[in-house]
């Protein structure tokens, strides 16, 4: 089946891989990740084995499966996909004991009235996901297993004396349509325990928005 979109995620040495497939039913395949394990295999078995063990297939998405990630403890796997009447659907699942022979569990299935390309969980708080599509940057809080979003205002920064765009994107850049395609979160402020932190997300049109993570 064809591999859409991919997220490595865990703790403690026990990693696990999640593959999104497409097909007549959209699934996400949960595989045991242990590089360690994988090299000794290898070793045994020779170059190129197969050594990962399938430990979980989900499925809350009819089609469209577009992209999924692990929360950094690696505890909540969500992913983005539509459901049968052609609408997006955020699911967030419960992983935490899949590498112990554990099911994973369904915390939430919400439909999406923005689009979505991208989804990524927060390094900074596990329960805070960052969504990005077209015209759409949204912050996603997990509390009482719903999901509560917040849209990031998109209008281009100016200086207040001048009316001038701040940055070095085009105006037509920044005022026209925006597709978003990708984010990236500035964890080294976080490690270093300073308080500025900072997302950053990738347009189509190829300006890259600073957001202020704290506001």
């Amino acid at each position: 089946a064809f591999v859409c979109c991919c997220a490595l995620g865990g703790v403690d040495g026990s990693l696990v891989l999640a593959t999104g497939q497409e097909g007549k039913q959209a699934l996400i395949r949960l595989w045991d990740f242990n590089p360690q394990q994988q090299q000794q295999q290898q070793r045994h078995d020779g170059a190129g084995s197969d050594t990962g063990t399938c430990l979980a297939v989900l499925c809350a998405h009819a089609s469209r499966l577009s992209c999924l990630d692990i929360s950094t403890d690696g505890h909540a796997l969500a992913a983005v996909g539509c459901d049968s009447q052609g609408r997006q659907v955020i699911a967030l699942w419960n992983i935490s004991g899949v590498s112990q022979g554990q099911r994973a569990t369904l915390i939430v299935s919400q439909v999406s009235h923005h689009n979505i390309r991208v989804i990524k969980f927060s390094p900074f708080e596990p329960d805070v996901l960052t969504t990005a599509g077209q015209d759409s940057i949204r912050t996603i809080r997990v509390k009482d297993n719903q999901l509560r979003a917040i849209s990031v205002r998109l209008d281009p920064p100016t200086h207040k004396a001048t009316g001038q765009l701040i940055g070095t994107a085009a105006a037509a850049v920044v005022t026209g349509t925006k597709i978003f395609t990708d984010i990236a979160y500035d964890a080294a402020n976080s490690a270093l325990q300073l308080k500025a932190r900072h997302v950053f997300v990738a347009s189509a049109a190829g300006a890259v928005f600073q957001v202020d993570y704290n506001r």
